[in-house]
């Protein structure tokens, strides 16, 4: 192809990529072996093009260059059967007077070539007096044509590239750091090597189909017979979770803010703002937009080093890019930003950096934080595995209020001794490992002035007793969890225990002791085994005042209404809570309901004094009209007395079918036949979120100025 020079499109759009996959292909085809190679880099719906042509490269020139080597089938039934490692018929069933014009069979019929190329058999390449044209069009220089032949007419695939081919394989090949020996050593056992060797690191970030993996952690997978996509998917699904309960940042990237324009007079007014402002100022822009602000003038240069550093490297990413694993020019500039500013550090999140790739520097880094006395720091390790254990100079750091750790692996208890956060007031702990169990606790007790714990995404099978004098909230999300004990926390309001199920289907064991001021409590599961002091609540049996916690005013429920196990515990739950003002239930879905839990089943339940005297506030979420559903609102709005808001929320019914016009239909005959004279509002809505409803939040939950985090409002 002739070199040629086109112009870009000045609007910057890729009109390329939006192309027919037909016509890139044909693009591709005319390209150069280098040039359509290069294409791969292109973007990735660019990326598997050249590999497809690849064969048709290496082939000789035939006369079917030039055009489309099937008339008869779809490109896409053709790209099937090539992803399946199957051949698609070289010609289809109508192109036999095409296989009479081209075929390179001199003593076989084009009828017999064609009928076996409908059958998906691969007819012999040459037949056996074709020696000669064998040893002309051969690619093989240390195979013997008569042998080549032999093969084909086996219906066996020769090596594309013998041994003695390694200056071939050398030039067309992709590898950087992969012996060309090694490289026709595995084609010739069938094996394909890998695309890229581990040093292509620069083509890697552009060309792998990974967002959270490395080709080395890819590798590794592969051999342990892993499919690294799933895992790929499932660290994606993980870093989202941690990411969404991550703390809010103080400063919002506005990458696109409007032009301002600049004064008419041409006096520069803002550097006449006293330097409280001009430093309030800075400190609400973002890391790059702050440090620009030292070349305005001689007034503006001392006003970043002077202000308090809020830094987030995610905001030092090219504009439209994700978190993703961070480059090394990233990497370089939080090392310069962290060794120029001064300090104190405000704020510092590092959160879309490898760690286990940058150990050096991030021991540099926790060296900086602890001197410049960092206040509030994220820490999450993107990467898939959450083994890199935390380094030593992270436990230095005394100044802390605030910390957020996601992805790591904390010490053994030896190696806490001796470490005190004697200012640190919240603690997320998100997919950590810990092997032994009691880091938790340890960690807890190192912290004097501790408020507010978070803890995602356990899976070693939690065990956690809570002894601390200053705890306010506790929220523990998507664990495995053993055993959780409140044993003595005289300042808890709040407890939150959201999708926490026991390891290898045992029960995980929830006690609470010693809580005073426990006022909100969820989500509680019938799954659980609840034990208030030392009594352990089962069904049908009587209430004590050793059985009950007096001061829970707010409480949700998890239930499974169509389950017999997961509804009978409902009613000792309540009498377990008798002073509740504020219920919340969420109904989880059941595969086969029961119709047996019925009205009849919760009258017999014996009478529930909070929902008759206490409950002014009830929601019902996720409901699907199951019959224990319907017969918990009958049993309820019959006997709830002193009831003055209910709302029930349907399930979102594009994603769960359910016969939503009976359920509402259902709902508004039991609100007729209410006997309580006391006039309450009762709204009947629909969900528009996941099947499920929305995951929990750990910004919602630690907001202790909301009395009821659970609400549906």
């Amino acid at each position: 192809m002739d070199d040629q020079t086109f112009l870009a499109a000045s609007d910057g759009v890729d009109r390329m990529s939006s192309l027919p996959h037909e016509i890139r292909c044909r693009i591709v085809s005319c390209l150069p072996m280098r040039e359509a190679a290069r294409t791969a880099a292109l973007s990735s719906r660019w990326r598997n093009i050249w590999r497809l042509l690849l064969i048709n490269k290496l082939s000789p020139p035939s006369a079917m260059d030039g055009r489309r080597q099937f008339t008869n089938m779809e490109p896409s039934a053709q790209a099937d059967l090539r992803r399946k490692s199957c051949d698609p018929p070289a010609l289809a069933a109508s192109d036999d007077v095409l296989v009479a014009k081209i075929s390179p069979f001199t003593n076989m019929e084009p009828a017999a070539e064609a009928d076996l190329r409908r059958k998906s058999r691969e007819p012999p390449v040459l037949a056996a007096s074709d020696d000669v044209l064998v040893a002309k069009l051969s690619p093989f220089t240390n195979m013997e044509p008569a042998a080549e032949a032999d093969l084909r007419r086996k219906s066996c695939e020769p090596p594309v590239l013998a041994a003695s081919d390694d200056v071939l394989v050398a030039k067309l090949s992709p590898f950087t750091n992969l012996d060309p020996a090694a490289e026709a050593d595995l084609r010739r056992k069938g094996s394909d090597p890998p695309v890229l060797a581990p040093s292509d690191d620069d083509l890697v970030t552009k060309l792998s189909p990974f967002t959270n993996l490395d080709p080395e952690s890819a590798a590794h997978l592969r051999r342990k017979g892993c499919d690294p996509h799933k895992v790929d998917q499932a660290t994606e699904y993980t870093l989202r979770n941690i990411y969404s309960n991550l703390p809010k940042f103080p400063v919002d990237d506005a990458r696109r803010l409007p032009p301002v324009l600049a004064s008419t007079d041409g006096v520069d007014h803002m550097s006449r703002l006293s330097c409280q402002l001009r430093r309030e100022i800075v400190s609400r822009l973002p890391i790059k937009d702050a440090a620009r602000t030292a070349v305005l003038s001689t007034l503006w240069r001392a006003i970043w080093l002077s202000t308090p550093l809020i830094l987030m490297d995610a905001h030092l990413l090219p504009e439209r890019q994700g978190i993703c694993p961070t480059p090394a020019a990233i990497i370089a500039a939080v090392s310069s930003i962290l060794e120029a500013h001064p300090g104190p550090f405000r704020c510092v999140h590092l959160i879309c950096c490898n760690m286990n790739s940058c150990l050096p520097q991030l021991a540099r880094w926790l060296q900086l934080l602890a001197a410049k006395g960092v206040q509030e720091l994220v820490l999450v390790n993107h990467k898939w595995l959450h083994q890199v254990p935390l380094p030593a100079t992270f436990f230095s750091i005394t100044t802390l209020t605030r910390l957020y750790l996601g992805q790591w692996k904390l010490p053994h208890i030896s190696a806490l001794r001796g470490v005190l956060f004697p200012e640190l007031r919240e603690l997320g702990i998100c997919c950590v490992r810990m092997d032994h169990h009691r880091e938790a606790d340890y960690l807890i007790a190192r912290c004097i002035k501790l408020e507010i714990l978070n803890i995602l995404g356990v899976v070693e099978g939690l065990r956690l007793h809570l002894v601390s004098p200053t705890l306010r909230c506790v929220q523990i999300c998507f664990s495995m969890m053993d055993d959780f004990a409140v044993v003595k926390a005289p300042r808890l309001e709040r407890l939150v225990l959201y999708r926490c199920r026991a390891p290898r289907g045992f029960c995980t064991r929830v006690r609470i002791g010693d809580a005073p001021r426990l006022n909100s409590f969820g989500f509680l599961e019938p799954g659980q085994l609840l034990q208030i002091q030392n009594t352990v609540i089962v069904p049908g049996m009587k209430v004590s005042t050793r059985s009950i916690v007096s001061s829970v005013k707010v409480l949700s429920l998890t239930v499974r209404f169509g389950v017999h196990n997961s509804v009978k515990m409902v009613p000792a739950f309540l009498k377990c809570f008798p002073n509740v003002e504020r219920l919340h239930i969420m109904s989880e879905k059941c595969d086969k309901p029961s119709r047996y839990l019925n009205r009849k089943f919760w009258e017999m339940s014996g009478p529930i004094e909070n929902v008759a005297s206490c409950i002014k506030v009830m929601s019902l979420r996720e409901f699907r009209g199951e019959p224990s559903g319907v017969g918990f609102l009958e049993f309820f709005f019959q006997r709830a007395r002193v009831l003055e808001v209910a709302t029930i929320v349907l399930a979102n019914s594009k994603l769960t079918p359910f016969p939503k016009d009976e359920v509402v239909s259902k709902v508004r005959e039991i609100l007729k036949k209410r006997v309580s004279k006391v006039s309450s509002e009762v709204d009947v809505l629909e969900s528009n979120g996941p099947e499920g409803g929305k995951p929990w939040n750990f910004q919602k939950g630690a907001d202790l100025s909301c009395h009821d985090p659970f609400s549906v409002a």
